[in-house]
């Protein structure tokens, strides 16, 4: 099962999608099951980033999730470190943003980041940001290169996902 969800900032679309993780995790029927949160924010972007990496891991205290940090965007993941693996991606925006500075084809390598980590596990929720309807200054040339890509992995992600789920202040809204 591949699912999108997305919402804006504190929508509770990642306490969301970490109850879907776990729920698809009891229901997997593959013996050597994992549960796996693939973390993608860079511990050393700054601003509030060690808080939120904080937050989230309170979130998950207890709960059977592995941890794997990953501050990179595609290029050098083990995706066999995930087969048979329930994996809860935080978050698309990040993994965008990490590759922004890295990359000159980001898209494509976005696009097969995501198509090989969805076909390399049983499971995949992946959480996404909803920025569109925030007031973005897209005349700064890394800020309209962010907002299209993540736009296009968005759409890339609904076409390729089972499910595509929008929160909106902690109720879901589903479009597929």
């Amino acid at each position: 099962m591949k699912i999108l969800v997305y919402g804006g900032s504190a929508s509770g679309k990642s306490e969301y999608a970490e109850n879907l993780s776990l729920e698809l995790f009891k229901k997997s029927i593959t013996k050597n099951k994992k549960l796996i949160y693939l973390a993608t924010l860079n511990r050393n972007s700054g601003g509030d980033t060690l808080k939120r990496i904080e937050k989230h891991k309170k979130l998950r205290d207890g709960k059977g999730f592995t941890t794997i940090e990953y501050s990179g965007c595609g290029l050098d993941f083990d995706f066999s470190s995930l087969k048979d693996s329930t994996v809860l991606l935080e978050d698309l925006g990040n993994l965008v943003a990490n590759g922004l500075f890295q990359l000159n084809k980001l898209e494509a390598t976005i696009y097969d980041f995501l198509d090989s980590l969805s076909s390399n596990c049983e499971n995949i929720v992946i959480v996404s940001n909803d920025i569109f309807l925030e007031q973005i200054d897209l005349s700064d040339i890394y800020m309209k290169t962010y907002f299209d890509t993540l736009s296009k992995s968005n759409i890339h992600l609904s076409k390729i996902c089972d499910k595509t789920i929008r929160i909106i202040a902690g109720i879901e809204i589903f479009y597929k």
